[in-house]
């Protein structure tokens, strides 16, 4: 397969920003986009564990002619400094929190996919009035340890993970087909996302610093975010704003039972249940998450 080398789709003139930002609390830089300041209602956009800020690409520009529209790259993925660290949800839900208050957003609905969505929830959770509602893509902090595919929890040991994970530098087609627990279909995807994702895949296991940070947030999803998930069952279930849950029908990472059994903690909860899609629908089915994410604010 050849290398990709340029943007997935051009980037026009309605992205009023893209670059780096210094937090001043943690004193990160963070890689975002943003479709600019104006009067209308705010989205902002957090990736899932190992992506960026380019996995929103097919839906970042239509959501973006009625909204103002941010997406970030988390630290210690993409562009973002990734420091020598512990990653923990907290860790990243107060740098979702800083940036959204370097931009004084004042308040933003979420739209959150894996483990952004289950940031998305932690922002919601601790600050709940900076938050106007949740959309939630293959992803709760409620999702029970053993709902992860084992590939997963595999991953998440000590010594294994790391070394699968550097195992596949020399591989570069065994990297891309790594891919395939993560999508209903690669095969099916457009030949420029294929490529796309073959040249970022294989700069990801090169990136040391993003493998560290890949590997501790995991661990931390894997073996101790499901301690607290009575404890976040609880506070979901009071939880007064729209939330909007998004699942692929064949997710193998979450499976779909994780939403529902979201939507008997939440009983006012939407669910949009997306048939022949995998873990994210953001880039095997954009146009029905847009559209959920237009019915989720409606």
């Amino acid at each position: 397969m050849e290398m990709f080398n340029g943007p997935m789709q051009s980037w026009p003139a309605i992205i009023n920003f893209s670059g780096l930002v210094k937090l001043s609390e943690s004193k990160l830089n963070i890689f975002f986009y943003d479709s600019g300041p104006s009067d209308k209602p705010a989205l902002m956009l957090i990736h899932g564990l190992g992506d960026d800020a380019d996995t929103w690409r097919h839906v970042f520009i239509p959501l973006a002619e009625k909204y103002r529209v941010i997406a970030l790259d988390l630290p210690g993925f993409g562009r973002s400094e990734k420091p020598n660290r512990i990653y923990s949800p907290s860790f990243l839900r107060d740098c979702i929190v800083a940036l959204m208050d370097k931009l004084m957003l004042g308040s933003a609905w979420l739209i959150g996919n894996s483990l952004g969505a289950m940031l998305a929830e932690a922002v919601a959770l601790k600050h709940p009035k900076k938050v106007t509602g949740l959309t939630l893509l293959d992803g709760t902090l409620t999702t029970p340890v053993l709902a992860y595919h084992k590939f997963l929890l595999m991953m998440s040991l000590p010594f294994l993970g790391k070394r699968a994970y550097d195992g596949l530098r020399k591989q570069p087609q065994e990297a891309y087909e790594s891919l395939r627990l993560f999508y209903a279909n690669l095969d099916q995807l457009p030949d420029a996302d294929k490529s796309f994702l073959y040249q970022r895949v294989n700069e990801r296991i090169w990136d040391a610093k993003q493998r560290d940070a890949f590997l501790s947030i995991l661990h931390q999803l894997v073996w101790q975010l499901p301690l607290l998930r009575r404890y976040y069952a609880s506070c979901v279930a009071k939880l007064e704003m729209p939330i909007h849950l998004v699942w692929g029908e064949k997710d193998l990472v979450i499976p779909v039972i994780a939403a529902y059994q979201f939507i008997k903690l939440q009983a006012s909860a939407q669910l949009t249940v997306l048939p022949g899609v995998g873990h994210i629908p953001q880039q095997e089915a954009p146009e029905a998450v847009i559209q959920a994410v237009l019915k989720g604010k409606n």
